[in-house]
């Protein structure tokens, strides 16, 4: 009995130190379990020469030789508007702000404007229904650069001002830790391992982790405390493209419309229009599916023009029609034809720039429409002239306002013109304000989202509408509208005995009529010089590029003045 109660004593004397040694052996195990790297490695690269660009791998480029060619979808999404496929001439479309290149697939040949220009590779290659573009081409006209990597043969893709900071790996030689992570954690798969002294860019910091690029191409996740940063530097590429000068822009702009439907008015008849600085008659206009332009230009009008020292910024419609515009517009040639027209007319009457007004579009057309003036701006940049483009406000209006790509437009053109009018048209349920200030002030802020304001002029109504609402028979009402000139507007106020009244909701002054005979109520709101007033103080609360009123057959005296008002004040405070 005495030797068993020993035997116990001995056992319980190492029982609680074998526990705490037991533990803390697997607390060791388990800590050096979590705690190490993971040893699980993946592939980088999916494909052969994989397309890294701007930290990410995005497709897979072909190599034929000396040449690299990228998908031409691959610069439709990081390149938007470089190149258009034109299916019809099978040639591919690019665009830059002074060219417009025609490259044939499949040739060896491409097409600076009118010039045939032979090479000595194939530009465009189409395999497996893929259409892809040699980088040497892009390379010619974009300020873009590429590389290909050692042993990856990966295609590095560098564009103008992009910033690369270096870096070099130093410390521990224990590779498990020298890997290049998934993730920004030691427990992710690897793709790569780097040694003590390589140098690597560092494109991305995450946490305790910098994401860096090895010179092949592969990268991943590493701790910071590996890496020290080096060098910064800017990739400056040099435009391959002369710069164009275009002629100097009035400021603040002033501009008043020439509604031209038949025959250009005689000069000799037209306002004194003091503070208008640039005017744009209504001569050309789309004529047919074929792209032929119908002119009424008069050399005796731009004459005028220049003696009263403005600018002619001549103005070219689609004619609203949606059908004709999708024919014209739908082929190179077809849009080429029309440029070439309005490039010889340029050249003709000596104009200042133009002003693109293209309306009633189908939604689907859009597109077309914005490769129409990526085409046509550069050949009017080369001749140094003004390229302007009247827009509408945004609104759910699919051939009025949706087709405009008002985004990629602001990128091409040198202005915008919003027309900020016809909120209420001849065809709206009730009777309303061409414009009221409020429906401005708004529509306003919203495009301003979008739109630079150094890059938009503000259009403006000289007219306004003279609802007569009369109860039938039947005690409908039924409403019609006429559009009257600012003088015809204040002529029926007279005639009427009415005095306006200032209407709080448009912030414009409001008159209406009751004719009992006639079982009818007339309404207008008034397009005066409060309300002229209040949109130039728009342009300049909001720093517009200027102003431009619709038209000069609607103004008056009043109008100008207001205008010369503007244009006093802003060379004053110049």
């Amino acid at each position: 009995m005495i030797e068993k109660r020993k035997v116990h004593r001995h056992i319980g004397r190492w029982l609680i130190p074998g526990l705490v040694l037991l533990l803390t052996v697997t607390l060791i195990g388990y800590w050096y379990m979590k705690e190490r790297p993971s040893n699980e490695r993946i592939e980088y690269f999916n494909g052969s020469n994989p397309i890294i660009f701007h930290g990410k791998q995005e497709g897979n480029a072909y190599i034929d030789g000396d040449q690299v060619y990228l998908p031409i979808d691959w610069f439709h999404q990081h390149l938007e508007g470089l190149l258009h496929v034109d299916k019809d001439s099978q040639s591919v479309i690019l665009t830059t702000k002074t060219k417009v290149i025609k490259i044939p697939i499949g040739k060896k040949i491409y097409y600076d404007d009118l010039e045939k220009i032979d090479s000595s590779h194939t530009h465009i290659l189409s395999k497996k229904e893929t259409l892809y573009i040699s980088l040497q081409t892009i390379e010619t006209f974009y300020p873009l650069q590429f590389k290909v990597l050692p042993k990856s043969s990966a295609v590095q893709i560098y564009i103008n001002d992009q910033e690369i900071q270096w870096g070099r790996v130093e410390g521990t030689e224990d590779e498990d830790f020298l890997r290049l992570r998934t993730s920004p954690s030691l427990k992710s798969p690897y793709v790569a391992k780097i040694n003590s002294g390589d140098t690597v860019s560092i494109e991305e910091e995450k946490e305790d982790f910098y994401f860096v690029r090895m010179e092949d191409g592969r990268a991943g996740y590493i701790q910071k405390r590996w890496i020290e940063k080096t060098k910064k530097e800017k990739i400056v590429l040099l435009n391959p493209q002369s710069p164009y000068s275009i002629k100097e822009v009035p400021n603040p702009i002033q501009l008043v419309w020439e509604a031209v439907y038949t025959k250009t008015p005689n000069p000799n008849e037209l306002p004194q229009m003091p503070g208008i600085n640039v005017v744009s008659p209504t001569w050309f206009h789309l004529e047919d599916g074929n792209g032929n332009v119908k002119s009424l230009a008069s050399s005796t009008y731009v004459k005028w023009a220049k003696d009263s020292n403005r600018q002619v910024w001549a103005l070219f419609s689609n004619n609203f029609d949606p059908d004709l515009t999708h024919e014209a517009l739908r082929t190179f040639e077809k849009r080429k034809k029309i440029i070439q027209q309005l490039v010889k007319y340029a050249k003709e009457y000596e104009l200042d720039g133009f002003n693109i007004d293209i309306e009633n579009v189908y939604l689907e057309d859009g597109p077309l429409v914005t490769q129409f003036m990526r085409e046509l701006t550069p050949a009017l940049h080369r001749l140094g002239l003004i390229v302007s483009m009247d827009i509408t406000f945004i609104s759910d209006s699919e051939n009025w306002s949706m087709f405009y790509e008002r985004e990629k437009l602001t990128n091409i053109v040198d202005y915008l013109i919003v027309m900020a009018y016809d909120e209420h048209t001849s065809l709206s349920s009730k009777a309303g304000s061409v414009s009221s200030l409020p429906w401005v002030e708004n529509n306003l802020v919203s495009l301003l989202k979008i739109i630079p304001n150094d890059r938009l002029i503000l259009g403006i109504p000289f007219y306004t509408r003279l609802w007569k609402e009369t109860i039938n028979d039947h005690g409908e009402i039924q409403l019609s509208s006429i559009a009257l000139t600012m003088n015809e507007a204040e002529q029926w106020v007279k005639d009427h005995d009415l005095t306006p009244v200032f209407d709080e909701e448009t912030e414009q002054y409001y008159v209406e009529y009751e004719n009992i005979e006639e079982n009818t109520l007339y309404k207008m709101w008034l397009e005066d010089r409060s309300s002229l007033m209040k949109r130039i103080q728009l342009t300049q609360n909001y720093e517009l590029a200027g102003i431009a009123g619709w038209s000069r057959y609607f103004g008056n005296d009043m109008a100008w003045a207001s205008f010369g008002e503007m244009y006093a004040t802003n060379q004053n405070e110049e």
